[in-house]
């Protein structure tokens, strides 16, 4: 009951006033940096309401009380109005900030944004809002102009994509060279290859038209050999011949007398071959046994 007394009279939720955590939304960046935002929405009110009704008032008065009882020489020329930015508008400000560095890198990611953008006055707004050490560090419009000419000047890195596109015309020139020296060397191959082929043949032939020509000798040596042998034979003794022819015919009667016997003997073994089919099949049509 007294936290919820002291929250309703003083506008400053438990989560503000770091007495309480939240206990969902933040398992995500977008879920914590919406409670992170809820969370300070009293204390920026309180803030603002402080910044208009008390410090605004206050600078203002002082301010006006310079200009009209001050002797001082430098505050008789002011002309100017306060604007009072207190911890409300440096929060503003970092939010500014963030949103130029998300501008910034989504302008060199993409090239439909960059077109959109001016880059140069991107550029001095975010240095503008920074709190440098000191004001040397950012170049002057007139330093930025010498530099950006100087960088005009030098010369000018080569281009990634063209570096690439020659590297592949390299590659493909070597590649087109070497296709022609494989295609020489194919033809340098073939050709030796079918004259080897050729001179194989032609030692071929060599050697069947010599085969040959040994062929017909030898066949002419036999022919004369056969010549030769015949004419001894007729020039031996007649009566040897007659010898030689009765051998002959006592040689085929002895043959044709012992093909008569084995013919004889052959069909007797059929024969009794024969009686015995017959002897077993009367012996068992009668039942005698066999």
């Amino acid at each position: 009951m007294a936290q919820q007394w002291a929250m309703e009279e003083s506008g400053i939720n438990a989560i503000a006033a770091g007495m309480a955590a939240p206990q969902a939304g933040a398992d995500s960046a977008t879920g914590l940096a919406i409670m992170q935002q809820q969370a300070t929405i009293v204390t920026d009110m309180l803030n603002v309401d402080w910044d208009d009704n008390v410090t605004q008032i206050l600078i203002d008065r002082m301010y006006h009380w310079n200009i009209q009882y001050n002797l001082r020489p430098e505050f008789q020329g002011f002309d100017f109005e306060v604007d009072v930015r207190s911890s409300t508008e440096l929060r503003n400000k970092q939010m500014q900030v963030n949103n130029l560095e998300k501008l910034s890198i989504e302008a060199g990611q993409n090239p439909l944004m960059a077109d959109w953008i001016n880059t140069d006055k991107l550029t001095e707004a975010r240095l503008a809002m920074m709190r440098l050490p000191d004001v040397g560090i950012v170049r002057t419009p007139q330093e930025y102009a010498q530099v950006q000419e100087q960088k005009a000047q030098q010369p000018q890195p080569p281009d990634p994509n063209m570096v690439k596109l020659e590297i592949e015309n390299n590659r493909v020139q070597m590649e087109r060279e070497r296709l022609a020296f494989e295609r020489e060397k194919f033809q340098f191959e073939s050709t030796k290859q079918a004259e080897q082929l050729r001179l194989e043949e032609l030692v071929q032939l060599e050697q069947i038209e010599a085969r040959k020509f040994d062929a017909q000798a030898r066949v002419t040596q036999a022919q004369l050999e056969l010549q030769a042998k015949m004419a001894e034979l007729a020039m031996r003794d007649e009566h040897k011949r007659a010898e030689i022819y009765a051998d002959m015919q006592k040689s085929q009667a002895t043959i044709n007398a012992d093909k008569f016997l084995e013919g004889m003997r052959q069909n007797a073994q059929a024969q009794d071959r024969l009686l015995a089919v017959e002897e077993m099949k009367l012996k068992a049509a009668t039942g005698s046994g066999i």
